[in-house]
């Protein structure tokens, strides 16, 4: 009876450091999962095929194979059940109603689009869907450490982009997923300047403009004050904010990427506005003469590059930008083509480019997020992601939610007027990075906190 009883007691005692040790180990296979997903171009092939598990040689529109890091977020999520069953904790939250529910509407409404046989579309929506509402529930329920996994994301893709710019070549980082990179292959983003091609930086996705995005969102989320769970060694040691947001910046500079740059830009003046002007939620009072070093890469930049920068802001009418537009203006006309001969209920989810072929052989990816919600789900699609991406600004205005997410959710309107590269139906990686966005611009406000120095 003694032992028993000893043993009871002993298992309570353990108990704690067992829910801790399960939870941290939930953590760790969901930090990791999220860093490889925001560092390699494809769960094609890179660091996702290490170790196959399984192979398939055509799903989804090409050959596959599935490795063992495949199982990082049944790892996280089975390791999340049981701390919550040993902890006899069950509390959680689908997030605030006004901007679930229109996720959740837009999300039935694309799945009621989809054709009932399996195919790839079918996979590739429900795939997409899938991940964004993973990311979105874990990250507000679970709270894992972010800041270091975005911190190590900006410092990977950065160091890679730059390289890439610098050589103008890939770095021979294929077993990541890097892409073959040279400006003078056709089909490969470049910019044209002092008489030749310059190969944009790719890092390790499948397009510049996507690694724009990727490190708009993560600078936008290390932001002071940003309050995410695992940086609180920078509240004494701001210097290395300071230094990853400088990386970062450089990063983004070298993708050439006109939407992410002007998203990076709204995103930082929101910012600064709300620090000035909001009285609740994490916004310190940032000394701005410890800022003012972060222009040095800007300014080096600029020295350097000054005219690549310039001539893709400025000059429009050399053949390469000039032949861009017109390829966005015709896919704008030909999205609002395929609205006017199905304004209510769409083309469906996933079939926008199907049928504006149909139109125009030439047709691409309309690069307005509005216009392809529109298309593919029609005007009740159009008013549900209205609701959504104006939601957050309501709530914060009534003091509902953490004012420190709304620079990048900015960020994401900015891009996804010219672009659909944070958008979840645009690709597995886009889908994810919805997930994060909406988790964070769901915090709840969040008590001041001492300045950041």
């Amino acid at each position: 009876m003694a032992e028993t009883a000893a043993g009871t007691i002993l298992t309570a005692r353990d108990r704690p450091r067992t829910v801790a040790r399960v939870g941290a180990l939930a953590g760790v296979a969901f930090g990791l999962w999220l860093l490889l997903a925001l560092t390699t171009s494809s769960w094609r092939y890179g660091s996702f095929s290490w170790w196959p598990l399984w192979q398939e040689e055509q799903l989804a529109g090409g050959p596959v194979a599935l490795g063992l890091l495949n199982l990082l977020p049944i790892v996280a999520t089975v390791g999340w059940l049981v701390r919550r069953l040993l902890a006899w904790n069950f509390r959680w939250t689908w997030g605030p109603p006004a901007i679930t529910l229109p996720f959740l509407a837009l999300s039935l409404l694309g799945l009621l689009t989809l054709e009932p046989l399996p195919g790839r579309l079918t996979f590739i929506s429900i795939g997409s869907l899938l991940l964004t509402w993973f990311v979105y529930l874990a990250v507000l329920n679970e709270q894992p450490p972010l800041f270091w996994i975005l911190a190590t994301v900006i410092l990977v893709q950065s160091a890679v982009g730059l390289g890439q710019f610098l050589l103008q070549r890939d770095l021979g980082l294929a077993l990541l997923g890097e892409l073959w990179l040279r400006p003078w292959w056709e089909g490969t983003s470049v910019l044209s300047a002092r008489g030749q091609p310059w190969l944009r930086a790719y890092g390790l996705v499948a397009h510049p403009n996507l690694l724009g995005a990727i490190l708009t969102v993560s600078v936008l989320f290390l932001l002071p004050g940003s309050g995410l769970k695992g940086d609180s060694i920078f509240a004494t040691r701001s210097f290395l904010r300071r230094l990853l947001f400088a990386v970062g910046l450089l990063g983004l500079l070298v993708t050439f990427s006109r939407a992410a740059w002007l998203a990076a830009a709204a995103g930082l003046l929101l910012a600064l506005w709300l620090r000035r002007h909001h009285t609740t939620g994490r916004f310190p009072n940032v000394q701005p003469m410890r800022w003012l070093w972060l222009l040095v890469p800007l300014l080096l930049f600029l020295l350097f590059y000054h005219d690549l920068a310039l001539g893709r802001l400025l000059a429009l009418d050399t053949p390469l930008e000039a032949q861009s537009i017109a390829d966005r203006l015709r896919d704008a006309r030909l999205a609002l083509d395929v609205i006017g001969r199905s304004p209510w209920r769409g083309v469906g989810l996933g079939r926008y480019q199907d049928v504006a072929t149909l139109l125009d052989p030439a047709a691409a990816r309309v690069h307005n997020v509005t216009l392809l919600v529109t298309a593919e789900l029609g005007l009740p699609g159009l008013l549900l992601w209205l609701l959504l991406a104006l939601a957050p600004f309501s709530l914060v205005w009534r003091g509902r939610l953490d004012p420190a997410g709304l620079p990048p959710w900015l960020a994401m309107l900015v891009i996804n007027l010219f672009d659909t590269t944070l958008w979840w139906s645009s690709n597995w990686q886009t889908a994810i990075l919805f997930g994060l966005l909406l988790a964070r611009v769901s915090r709840p406000p969040a008590p001041n906190q001492p300045g950041d120095q």
